[in-house]
């Protein structure tokens, strides 16, 4: 074969393997995602609560994008400080003295991994957390060979009421999508813990309606009910009948 179409030959073979390779590699990256997407989405399902649903969307975030552990933050308004409230990592890998400074640990405004993203509001990626100059548990990340870092905000609107953290110990360069994708989980986290607030506020009230003193279809207004010849009378139980507190409908 002439060299030159041989040469051309290759060539064009080794351009159309790249590109079979990234349509390849794009197509598993959009499957990934759509799989954290239902899997985050069944978990909010099936949970009552945001301490219920904390770990298993921690793991549902790192086994299915391959993360090796991460970590919950809730924003304490009392201390104006980050703390955990949760920890999952592979049961494959030793991370005692990471998991242990993160569970102690507490971050005010732009502090550390959580501390950054609560104070921007948006999303973070860390090639190599032992390198970073704002990454207070970096000794602990060296001694356990832990590198890239990713941290996404949880918001109630446009309040970051929380953080949530991957680490791995692979060195990762940014991806965007994901980080998009992270944000938007954030966003869903925020809104099923807004959905579970009033939720429990609406039970509450209910509660306290029941309670009250003459709890019920028309005591839950403190009245109470009674027949006069043509008349439907509505009596509230905190005047006498004699005094205004008395309500009447013509039937």
């Amino acid at each position: 074969m002439n060299p030159f179409f041989l040469q051309l030959f290759m060539a064009t073979l080794t351009v159309t393997t790249l590109v079979m390779a990234s349509v390849v590699s794009e197509r598993r990256r959009l499957e990934q995602r759509l799989r954290i997407k239902d899997a985050v989405s069944r978990v909010l399902a099936e949970s009552p609560s945001m301490t219920d649903a904390a770990p298993k969307i921690i793991q549902v975030m790192c086994e299915t994008a391959e993360w090796e552990l991460g970590s919950i933050w809730k924003v304490d308004r009392s201390s104006n400080q980050l703390t955990c409230i949760d920890f999952w990592c592979l049961p494959s890998i030793k991370v005692g003295e990471f998991e242990a400074m993160t569970r102690q640990s507490k971050f005010p405004l732009g502090v550390g991994l959580p501390g950054r993203v609560w104070s921007s509001g948006e999303p973070a990626w860390i090639t190599d957390v032992t390198n970073d100059g704002n990454f207070p548990r970096a000794p602990a990340a060296t001694k356990e060979g832990l590198h890239t870092g990713i941290g996404f905000p949880i918001k109630l609107g446009d309040e970051v009421v929380g953080v949530m953290e991957c680490f791995s110990r692979e060195i990762e360069e940014p991806d965007k999508d994901f980080l998009e994708m992270a944000g938007n989980i954030g966003s869903q986290l925020g809104q099923f813990m807004e959905r579970k607030r009033a939720e429990d506020a609406l039970r509450e009230s209910e509660r306290r309606l029941q309670v009250a003193p003459g709890g019920g279809a028309n005591g839950g207004l403190g009245m109470e009910s009674f027949h006069q010849p043509g008349q439907l009378v509505f009596q509230s139980r905190s005047y006498p009948r004699s005094n205004t507190g008395i309500f009447w409908r013509q039937l």
